[in-house]
């Protein structure tokens, strides 16, 4: 399904998308169950009941009430003063993965390919955000950043910091090997580790020390 849009934006978004969710015919009816957002990414659990004999859609199989439950994502966007959405249900392999366990719980089972891929990467992704680390450690990253000078480093330790007009504390990362002060992007879903911690810089350069060919 490409993008629909609409010459003005929803006042309540969530409501938008639960309407949009929301059928009922002679063959099927359909129902919210859970809604979740991420940005402006919404994943939905959505309850189907299939009426009258109908067929169940391939992949899923009813329960005795005629009932399954499937997932599907909302990408939504404002634009030019309007608002619009692109709605894939997770059959199709959707792109974006950002639904949390409790959403993936709720689904039915599902001899999808698609499906099943989708919601182990949500699950994988659900796993990363769920991490913790605290100030002070040492983080290592699978994937290095590359900095201004050309280099690339593993190794981060991490600063919680609360700077003056600030309401709440933020998380930096200052670069073990140079001490330059960071922020890195989209770290919850980034593939790292934490370290002990690491006091000496000659240990930190051989940490972070990358094959020239890499």
């Amino acid at each position: 399904m490409g993008w629909l849009f609409n010459n003005r934006v929803p006042s309540n978004i969530r409501a938008e998308i639960e309407r949009l969710c929301t059928h009922d015919d002679e063959e099927r009816s359909t129902r919210t169950v859970r809604i979740c957002r991420d940005g402006s990414i919404w994943t939905v659990a959505v309850e189907m009941t299939v009426k009258n004999g109908s067929e169940v859609p391939d992949g899923y199989q009813s329960d005795e009430n005629g009932k399954f439950t499937f997932g599907a994502v909302f990408r939504t966007r404002k634009e030019y003063g309007g608002w619009g959405y692109r709605l894939d249900e997770e059959t199709v392999g959707p792109e974006f993965a950002r639904a949390p366990k409790s959403l993936i719980d709720l689904l039915s089972p599902t001899t999808s390919d698609w499906a099943n891929r989708w919601r182990r990467r949500c699950l994988e992704n659900a796993a990363r955000r769920a991490r913790r680390f605290k100030d002070g450690d040492v983080i290592k990253l699978e994937e290095a950043l590359e900095f201004n000078d050309g280099r690339k480093r593993l190794l981060f330790r991490v600063i919680r910091e609360k700077p003056p007009g600030y309401t709440r504390a933020r998380t930096v990362f200052q670069c073990v090997e140079t001490g330059v002060t960071c922020r890195i992007s989209r770290f919850r879903r980034r593939a790292w580790d934490v370290m002990s911690p690491v006091g000496d810089p000659a240990e930190a350069k051989a940490a972070t020390r990358l094959d020239k060919d890499n």
